[in-house]
């Protein structure tokens, strides 16, 4: 497809970023992969051991439908402080502001992309399509290892995305008091009265 390997090399990246984990693929020390997983199953063990009843495999697709739901919303309220943020720009007011609102609008977009990830419903760590000529039991480890590595990086992602979007929200309110401030304290005095 058009840009997938793009999007699987940047996906690389952000997960190494993200989850502070090197791929799967590329740990080959016995202890760094013990660690590695010891890393992985102390963070999602809650989400597996709530869905216990559940098949493994509808366990995951239910974690999975939660974070795209929280994502979902998130992304929302993104989209709710870029447009505020964007017609903040439209007021009279100081440079000073417009400033700070364009980067809040920029870090918004950014968030807004790193959310958009969340929603991605296939990942380059599943199975590959010679899965059907390899043993069943080597396909199922592959398949459950990338569903951990999956919930693990979302799970990140989603944390990080959204203490960022609070963090933003919290600064474009005070930009907005700002704006508030100096358009109440502002002499105009272009309107022709003295």
């Amino acid at each position: 497809m058009f840009f997938d390997y793009f999007f699987e090399r940047m996906d690389l990246r952000l997960f190494q970023l993200i989850t502070q984990l090197k791929p799967r693929d590329e740990v080959t020390d016995q202890t760094e992969v013990d660690a590695r997983e010891a890393t992985i199953d102390k963070e999602i063990s809650g989400h597996l051991i709530v869905r216990k009843h559940l098949d493994y495999h509808d366990a995951v697709f239910q974690i999975f439908g939660v974070i795209d739901q929280k994502a979902s919303a998130v992304l929302t309220h993104i989209s709710v402080m870029i447009a505020v943020n964007a017609l903040l720009l439209g007021t009279k007011s100081s440079p000073a502001l417009d400033v700070i609102s364009v980067v809040l609008l920029f870090a918004f977009i950014l968030v807004a992309l790193l959310s958009l990830r969340l929603l991605r419903f296939w990942s380059s760590r599943f199975p590959a399509e010679d899965a059907g000529e390899r043993p069943t039991n080597e396909v199922e480890t592959q398949i459950k290892n990338s569903f951990r590595d999956e919930i693990f990086y979302r799970g990140r992602l989603y944390r990080f995305a959204l203490n960022t979007t609070t963090l933003l929200t919290a600064l474009s309110a005070v930009l907005m008091i700002l704006y508030g401030f100096e358009i109440a304290f502002t002499d105009d005095r272009t309107n022709g009265t003295t």
